[in-house]
């Protein structure tokens, strides 16, 4: 009874984040239109910096939204590939937010806690691979 459960509310949650992919695209059509149809005179040939990380926002929800759902599908994952999805995920909304962040008017330890965080991810995220590596040759 519990397992059936939990997977409609899997398949439930999938078909919210299509949903969601599915407006982030159309949204990131939009955009793209939108700045191609305006060209302004600027730096750039057709985006500006700002256009650029709006879209570099938009791609990442898109790219970490389909990792949602390999995590979500009820296959026969081993928790280890569970637990490498689940950093892989954090460390692209890392790499989202330090997109997003305005480097001139942001808070130093904000800076230092990404930063940590990020060190963190990466380095749990590299013990645990090599540690899978190793379990998979011997």
């Amino acid at each position: 009874m519990i397992h059936k459960t939990i997977k409609y509310v899997q398949y439930f949650l999938i078909g919210v984040i299509f949903l969601y992919i599915a407006v982030e695209i159309f949204e990131l059509c939009v955009s793209m239109y939108g700045m191609v149809t305006t060209l302004e005179n600027g730096d750039r040939l057709i985006f500006t910096k700002d256009e650029t990380s709006n879209m570099l926002v938009i791609f990442f929800n898109i790219i970490i939204s389909i990792e949602l759902i390999d995590t979500l599908l009820p296959r026969n994952h081993e928790e280890m590939d569970k637990v490498l999805l689940i950093l892989l995920i954090s460390l692209l909304a890392l790499g989202r937010k330090f997109i997003t962040v305005d480097y001139k008017h942001a808070d130093p330890m904000l800076l230092i806690g990404l930063s940590a965080v990020t060190v963190a991810l990466a380095s749990a995220y590299y013990i645990l691979k090599k540690s899978s590596q190793k379990k998979e040759k011997g």
